[in-house]
């Protein structure tokens, strides 16, 4: 019999293959998404790659990564439980009523930042029953060591989507790959697109998250020289990412 907070984990990763065969088959779609590259009107040494996307819908890509982050997050929660029972038994009801794995950022209600720590003594008693040994590794994951990058953490961001989650759907949106290496040798194959027979070429990325209205997601620089040849294959992999608002973060990741 597997601990609770392994089923918990195992079903959050059921939850996200299922997800991750949704996206699949959503992407897979002629009328999902496009892709193209055009010419720049403004700019003849610059070539545009837009895109275009539908409009992800609730169901059942909301509802099924919803799932996904609450049973990672009710994983953490019974890991927090059963640390407790292990190390204090019988475990006395005012300790098991307020267990719960804590995650800590830096920045209080107030705004004012650098106040994890204290923010975290407040909430020790969440793991008070368990062995201190065990207390000081959760203390030293928490976001808040990271200051003012509390926010890219992934426990934070994994506390965030589940306190949204409670109370709305999460929002989903269509994103293309913005972390890559270019090197303009011929033929060379890279995540977002394929050059062949380049001559000169610089590539920015401008986008994240498309929408029904085309969007410029990239440019390429091309230096006018005698005969380029320059060839653009487009191979564009996009993906699908929670926008909240303020950051949008791939749900795969």
């Amino acid at each position: 019999m597997f601990p609770n907070h392994l089923l918990k984990f195992r079903r959050a990763r059921h939850h996200l293959d299922e997800f991750r065969r949704h996206v699949r088959n959503w992407f897979n779609e002629a009328d999902s998404h496009s892709e193209w590259a055009e010419d720049d009107p403004d700019d003849p040494n610059q070539i545009l790659i837009k895109a275009r996307a539908k409009q992800i819908p609730a169901e059942p890509f909301s509802l099924i990564i919803g799932d996904v982050v609450q049973n990672f997050r009710n994983c953490l929660d019974h890991l927090a439980f059963e640390l407790a029972s292990a190390y204090t038994n019988p475990l006395p009801e005012e300790i098991a009523s307020d267990s719960q794995f804590p995650i800590i950022g830096d920045v209080n209600r107030k705004g004012q930042s650098g106040q994890g720590p204290e923010m975290f003594n407040r909430q020790r008693h969440r793991i008070r029953g368990i062995d201190p040994a065990a207390q000081a590794i959760i203390e030293s994951v928490q976001p808040y060591h990271r200051r003012n990058e509390f926010r890219d953490d992934r426990l934070w961001q994994l506390a965030s989507l589940s306190n949204t989650d409670k109370h709305r759907v999460l929002h989903l949106a269509t994103i293309y790959p913005h972390a890559f290496t270019f090197d303009p040798g011929a033929g060379q194959t890279y995540p977002i697109l394929t050059i062949r027979n380049t001559k000169g070429l610089t590539f920015s990325y401008t986008g994240t998250g498309v929408g029904e209205s085309e969007a410029v997601i990239a440019r390429i620089g091309v230096a006018r020289v005698d005969d380029p040849n320059v060839n653009v294959k487009l191979e564009i992999a996009p993906s699908v990412a929670f926008a909240d608002g303020i950051a949008v973060r791939r749900c795969e990741d």
